[in-house]
């Protein structure tokens, strides 16, 4: 699919380019003196550390979207068996299964509660 290959593309450059800043900002404030900078920039470290944690999810979200044949957040249309297929594959949460099919979590919650409602 041409549209997850490009959307895993984008995403690996910016997971790279992500990391190597935070290698770098690491650098920085291993030879900072002020304390009061080291501490700001430590401040800006967690930020960086938690943009790197979303760019990986997004990139391994869309290679699960490339495996399981599914356009990667683009409202896709999909059945209550693929949503429990992926769900128990990979042990994806709510939030991750609505951010791969690109629809709000409530809609993926409503029906994971009525899937395993009826499992119950």
């Amino acid at each position: 699919m041409d549209h997850n290959s490009e959307t895993i593309r984008r995403l690996r450059e910016q997971l790279k380019a992500s990391r190597l800043a935070y290698r770098k900002h690491i650098l920085c404030i291993a030879h900072m003196s002020d304390n009061a900078a080291r501490a700001e920039a430590q401040e800006k470290l967690e930020g960086m550390e938690e943009t790197n944690k979303a760019l990986q999810e997004s990139y391994l979200l869309a290679t699960i979207a490339e495996e399981a044949g599914i356009l990667f957040g683009m409202n896709s249309d999909f059945d209550d068996l693929l949503l429990m297929q992926l769900r128990k594959k990979y042990e994806l949460s709510g939030r991750q299964l609505a951010q791969l099919f690109g629809v709000a979590s409530d809609v993926v919650y409503q029906r994971l509660k009525c899937l395993e409602g009826v499992k119950a």
